[in-house]
Formats: structure tokens, sequence, C-alpha cells
């Protein structure tokens, strides 16, 4: 250290009168200085008093940008900070000044730019040449102070600031679905350096470990009491398989809070019990899990799925009422009328498979759609048809009608490509697209998750039934004409039964928006009244249980005197005239039938959140079932959810790390909006 600090200040011992012999070896006297510059050190040089002709030379060293913040007291031995006043003792060294600066006042957010003045400061007089390895220590030993103020400037591991960074870095992971490895990628980390140097990032192990549990658990907290105040809940679920052939049950809840807001969350996506085999047991018995997990066994109002049987027997099993997805069902009804159009179907796909695998048919076909479109330039691109989903089918016929000129003229320029689309073609599948619309509309309304759709499904399917019927008669071929009659018949089948589920007549009469008006058979929109009035009967005995409270016997009140006097001849003629539960239902039900119905625009639970009051116990009974979705979509989003967070880069996830990351990517924004 003695000798770092001679060759910081420059002290030596000069030979009388300076006039030393010039040829003296080189490092003769260990503070001699040296003639020649050292590598690296670019300050300005001067002549030494006394040497011969500025054989010896000394540097003058640079000003540190730290004395801005200190003020030199008058024996330049203490070091007084501008900010606070605080006082250092100093012989031209600045470490600790810098030191204090980070530590209290933050002004250099860049580490290295003090680090570096900190060197060049340590480094501000030249190295005697006494041997190559001394000076390389020297410098060595310069360096290592830069690790020291970065390991002294680091967050402490408890500190408040380094967990709301950690935190803030595994809901990251969790809504953009990136691997736990990105802390390891070195573009993320020069960023989080830039950000803020002091906070040092988490390793994988850790965030897929205790931070990821941590977060998992305050969320999954949270939702479970706010599930304790809600009385009932509807649940969505389906099964499915993982990319690396692991079997998952994903289950959603959707309620309706005290605030008449509709909400949805993931309460699990958990590994089916006995792995592979979705049996009807199985699946019931995952089911059960996770109902006692968030204590909402007595909560459910209904399980929506699609129609597999299995899923259908496991809502027997755990006696609970099922709903099958309505977008599953009007997917079947419109896929079971394709056969009919298989040939002309073929050739829009064996169309697209061409032009999507040709990159010279690509770059013909966007020139072409320049040649169409010379004003906006606008490129479509063509749609390859899904097997599973009738929507895919429909964009992809869509499509190829809109761009057809262009896909004429690319076939036409290149080698073995199919035929374009002849005129009888064209116009077969110009029906099939009018004819499909309204299902398309159906779909897009059905399929939301932020609104009630449990009382569309009535409403659409009468409306799709009338579209058909008026449809039929505007197509131009024979062959479109059979497919909407086909259509006509399925919907029949399939979607009419619909209209006599209870908890689909209730979800109707019970959105002011449609009431009895919205139901194709009268039959069942008064039926759907009498049901309608037996929920309301039922939680007003709910409501006076707990209440211990007896709506059965009428009472007189307490005022009348029960011992003969002038009045009592009120007595019989009062108890007559109280009014049954029976009749304040009746009297309900009909203020709420008899008012106009909302718009078509209008929300439903906005209706009840303001009149419900008024409507009790009605208003009980929107809650229940408005709540109920109309199809299970909300669990098939987490397919895709799951897909993206079991990627190559995630393909050894733990399950139970599955389950947390989807829970998290759905429900963290729920939380934060509270």
């Amino acid at each position: 250290m003695e000798t770092f600090l001679n060759l910081k200040f420059g002290k030596s011992k000069e030979n009388g009168n300076g006039s030393g012999d010039n040829n003296a070896k080189a490092g003769s006297s260990k503070e001699g200085f040296q003639n020649s510059q050292p590598d690296n050190i670019d300050q300005q040089t001067s002549a030494v008093p006394g040497s011969v002709g500025g054989s010896a030379k000394r540097k003058r060293a640079k000003v540190s940008s730290v004395w801005a913040h200190f003020k030199r007291s008058g024996d330049k031995k203490l070091a007084k900070c501008n900010k606070c006043g605080q006082e250092y003792k100093t012989s031209g060294n600045t470490s600790n000044l810098a030191d204090h600066l980070r530590r209290h006042h933050l002004f250099l957010q860049n580490s290295e730019s003090i680090n570096n003045e900190v060197e060049n400061t340590s480094a501000s007089v030249s190295f005697s040449s006494e041997t190559a390895s001394s000076a390389s220590s020297a410098r060595s030993s310069t360096r290592s102070v830069s690790p020291f103020f970065r390991r002294a400037l680091q967050y402490e591991s408890n500190s408040q600031r380094k967990k709301q960074l950690d935190k803030s870095i595994i809901e990251m992971i969790a809504l953009d679905f990136q691997p736990f490895t990105i802390v390891k990628d070195k573009g993320f980390r020069r960023l989080i350096n830039l950000l803020d140097p002091r906070y040092v990032l988490p390793s994988p192990y850790t965030l897929s470990g205790k931070l990821l549990e941590t977060t998992y658990q305050e969320v999954h907290q949270k939702l479970k009491n706010d599930l304790t105040e809600i009385k009932y809940v509807a649940i969505t679920s389906d099964s499915w398989t993982s990319s690396v052939s692991e079997s998952y049950l994903t289950v959603t809840c959707h309620y309706i809070n005290s605030a008449f807001e509709l909400k949805s969350i993931i309460l699990s996506t958990k590994p089916l019990a006995n792995g592979m085999n979705h049996t009807s047991e199985n699946i019931a018995e995952s089911l059960e899990s996770i109902f006692r997990e968030w204590n909402i066994e007595n909560k459910i109002v209904c399980i929506v799925t699609d129609n597999a049987a299995n899923m259908i027997k496991t809502c027997e099993l755990l006696k609970i009422r099922h709903l099958p997805c309505y977008a599953h069902s009007l997917n079947l009804v419109v896929q079971e009328n394709f056969n009919d159009l298989k040939t002309n179907i073929k050739r829009c796909k064996d169309i697209v498979t061409f032009i999507k695998s040709s990159n010279v048919a690509m770059e013909i076909f966007k020139k072409e759609q320049n040649i169409d479109d010379d004003i906006t330039n606008k490129q479509y691109k063509l749609i390859q048809e899904v097997p599973t989903r009738w929507n895919s089918t429909f964009y992809m016929i869509e499509r190829i009608l809109k761009t057809n000129e262009a896909i004429s003229r690319t076939l036409l320029k290149v080698r073995k490509a199919p035929q374009p689309l002849s005129v009888d073609e064209l116009s077969i599948l110009n029906d099939v697209v009018k004819v499909l619309k309204c299902f398309e509309e159906a779909t897009k309304k059905i399929s939301g998750g932020s609104y009630v759709t449990i009382s569309l499904i009535i409403p659409l399917t009468f409306g799709i039934y009338n579209f058909l019927n008026a449809v039929i008669t505007e197509l131009d071929t024979e062959e479109g004409k059979l497919f909407c009659s086909g259509l006509i018949e399925s919907v029949k089948k399939r979607i009419f039964p619909y209209e006599s589920r209870n908890v689909t007549k209730i979800g109707t009469i019970i959105d002011p928006r449609f009431k009895k008006e919205g139901f194709r058979n009268p039959e069942n929109a008064s039926s759907a009244a009498v049901i309608l009035e037996q929920e309301m009967q039922g939680a007003l005995r709910q409501k006076s249980q707990s209440q211990n409270i007896n709506i059965n016997e009428p009472s007189v009140s307490q005022n009348i005197q029960t011992s003969p006097s002038l009045f009592a001849f009120l007595e019989s003629r009062i108890s007559g005239k109280i009014k049954s539960v029976t009749s304040d239902v009746i009297i309900t039900r009909r203020q709420y039938l008899e008012r106009a119905n909302s718009a078509e625009d209008a929300d439903p639970l906005l209706f009840w959140k303001i009149s419900g009051n008024e409507l009790t116990p009605m208003d009980e009974c929107a809650r229940k079932f408005l709540c109920i979705p109309a199809t299970s979509v909300e669990s098939e989003r987490s397919f895709s959810s799951a897909g993206q967070v079991i990627t190559d880069r995630r393909s050894k996830l733990k399950s139970t790390n599955v389950d947390k990351l989807i829970f998290l990517h759905k429900n963290l924004n729920i939380t934060d909006n509270k």
C-alpha cells in the first residue's frame, strides 16, 4: 500500500541538484521517475524542477468531478459535502468521497463513471520502471476498487426496493409468458443494469422457486378471501394435453360481486388424476379437490363444458347442473353440413396451400393485389382452414373471394399451380359465405368474457333460425340452398333444446333486454316466469332462515291489542290484508315484466345494480343466474396460454409451475385493480 501511495503522490529522492548520471540503469531507485509513459495513461506532463533535460517527468493529475460536490478546507486535509455538510479526511484521494455520494445522494447513477475517476486519480503519476510485474500489480490494485464499489452499492436482500423489483420481474414473467432464464439473457441484464445499477437480478432457480410461490400464494389468498363473500358461482372446465404429453384440467370460476360486476378467474390448471386417463371418474375427482381447496362446493350453480360424454357424466357424478357449451353446439351444426361442400372446400384448401408453400407464387400474389388496390396497396394474407373450427373454413372462403382476382392471375403465371376457381364454384362459395354470416356474428357475441352471455342463447337461436329461413330464398345455387336447409334442420336438432333448459330460460327472462319477448316459443316464456317465481320464493326462504324469520305464517302488528278492546274488530280485518310471500313475489315479478325492455346494447348488470333494491329478491336471482357463461371459451383460452407457457424454452417446467404461471397470468390484473 505504501508503494501505491508513494506512486500516487510522486515522492522521490533526488540526487543533489538533480544532475545524476543519465546513463544510470532504470529502476536503480524504487522512488525514481520513469522517463517513458506507461500504456493507457493520457495525461499532461511537465519537467520536474532540477531534472536534466526534462529526463525525469511527472504527470499532472486530472481533477475528479467528485470535487464538484465537496469543498476543501484551508489546509486541504478535510473535504466537506456541499449537500449534507458531512466532513471526510482526504489527502487528495476521492474514493471515500465518491462512496459517500453513492450511498447518501446517488448523484452518479452509472457506477462505472466514478470507478473510472477513482482509477485515474489513483494512477495520477507515472509508475516507477522497477519491473513490468510491479506495474501490472499496481494497475490490478486500482482496478479492484471497481467491484468493491459495485458490491457496496447493491440493494440489501431484505430492502423494500429489492423486494419490489423482484416481484415485478416474476409478474413480468407470468404476464408475458417469459422463461425464467430471461434473467440470464445479456440484453435483458444490460437493460436492468442501465435502469438501476444497484439491483442484482435473482437467479432462475430463485424465480421459479421462492418468488413464484410467494406471488402465487399472495394472489391465491386475495381471491380466496373474495370468494368467501360470494354466494353463487358458475364453473367452466375442460381437459387438454400439452405438447409434452401431459394431461391437464383447467377450471375457471365466474361470479357477480356485490357491485354487480361480472368477474372471471382461473382456479386451477392441474394434471389430471391418473394422468392420461380422461374418464369421468378421474375428472370428477380432480374437480372435487379443486372445489374443496376454494371452499365453493355449495356455491356452484352450473358447470359449463363441451358436449363430450365424459364431461356430461362428470357433472352427473358431482350432482351439479350441466350446460353444454353453446359455441361447441354451433360448431357441430355447421361442421356436419360441410360434408355437402367437401369438393369446394378442398379446392380452396389446395389453392391456399399452394400459394403459401411457394415463394414465387407468394411474391406474385402480393404484386397482383397492388394492381387491384393501387390506392391503399393493402396486402391480404390467405387463411388456411383448421378442420376442427368451422369459422376458420368460413374465413378461408371469405378471404379467397375477397382476393380472387389476384389469386386467379397468380395461378395462371405459376407452373403446376391449381386451376383458378370457376364462375360456378365462386357462386357456390358466395352463397356459403352469405349463409354463414349469422353463425359468425352469433359466435362472436356468445364468446365474450366480460359481459353477460347466458341470456343470449335463446334469442340468438331464434335469430339464427329466422335468418336462415329468410336467406334461403335469396341464394343463387342449388348447392347453397341445400347447405342452408341442412343448417336449419341441424339448428332444430342441436340448439332448439337450449330453450327448454331452466338455466337458459331464467337467464333470458331475467335479462331486462329480453324478458318474455326473447323466446321463440311462448310456452317456454310462460314456463320461465313460473320457474323465476319459484327461484324468488327460494331466495326469500333462504334469507328468512339466515335471519330466523318465519315467513310462512302471517303475523299481525304487535301494536294491536290481543285483549278485548274497542278496536278488537280490526284484528281480523288487518290479518286478512297481510300479504303472503307468494303474493309479494308475484307482484314484484309483474312489476319487472311490465316495465319497458332495456335497449339491445344496454348492460343488464347495470339495470340490476340500479333497480335491484326495488325488485328484491329478483336481484338475487339475477346474481345467481347471470354469472353463468354460455360457453367454455374461458377455459379454452387458457389452453393457448398454456401453449405459450410450455414452449421449447420451458419444456422442462414442473406441472405445479405451469399451474402457477397460468393462474398469475389470468388473475394478476384482477387483484391489481382492487
